[in-house]
């Protein structure tokens, strides 16, 4: 291609797969919503994070500081476009985990409901990088909806096409994700999932429900 008026200077375009990881603003995509590139620049993260804290000298309160300061807001800032599954997250949080822990004079093998329980109930409330990422994908995706913005549009579509091919008739949200099987994962089930673990139910008034065409039509779910 070229541009302007130097037609003899022409650009090469390079071609990309579908399957291709490449860089955004930040965070790394791919045109059929593969989080691959992204998984793995996340492993890099955490992974130089850990080489660095463990021959550190760092002390427990200038450790907690690392953590939370420096480590969770890297991958925070990408994961509310991703659909990381909660085993990859656990993978990425473990590897921070076994180098942070002994830092603040912790068990590196203390059971991760202690860890990352609430303080209230005797926890330490270490963040959990999936919850993270439902947390702030559930914030972005009621934001958009509720500003009704070109985003919240995006969404809104997105979230009738997840309902039609539920094949229920109730709002898809507040059912059990797991029973829809036959749905592929992508960037709506991954909110949709964390609402059903973590028992949330919301409202949308102005989204589309199928209703039967003519008589005798059945739902696939009732």
């Amino acid at each position: 291609m070229t541009s302007g008026n130097t037609l003899n200077s022409p650009t090469v375009i390079k071609r990309i797969s579908p399957t291709d990881s490449y860089r955004t603003l930040g965070i790394h995509i791919s045109p059929n919503g593969s989080n691959l590139g992204a998984l793995q620049t996340l492993i890099t993260i955490v992974t130089e994070y850990s080489a660095n804290i463990h021959s550190s000298h760092l002390n427990r309160s200038e450790a907690i500081a690392s953590y939370f300061q420096h480590l969770i807001p890297k991958p925070r800032y990408q994961l509310p476009v991703l659909s990381v599954s909660q085993k990859d997250c656990d993978h990425i949080t473990s590897i921070a985990l076994m180098a942070f822990l002994p830092k603040i004079h912790i068990n590196r093998n203390t059971a991760r409901s202690i860890v990352h329980g609430p303080i209230i109930l005797g926890g330490l409330a270490i963040p959990n990088i999936h919850k993270v990422q439902g947390k702030d994908k559930l914030h972005l995706f009621l934001g958009h909806l509720r500003l009704q913005d070109h985003t919240g549009t995006l969404i809104a579509i997105n979230l009738s096409f997840l309902q039609l091919n539920s094949g229920s008739q109730q709002f898809i949200l507040n059912e059990d994700s797991s029973i829809f099987k036959w749905i592929e994962s992508g960037w709506m089930t991954s909110p949709w999932d964390f609402m059903h673990k973590a028992r949330i139910q919301i409202s949308c008034p102005n989204h589309w429900l199928p209703k039967p065409a003519r008589k005798k039509v059945i739902f696939l779910i009732h």
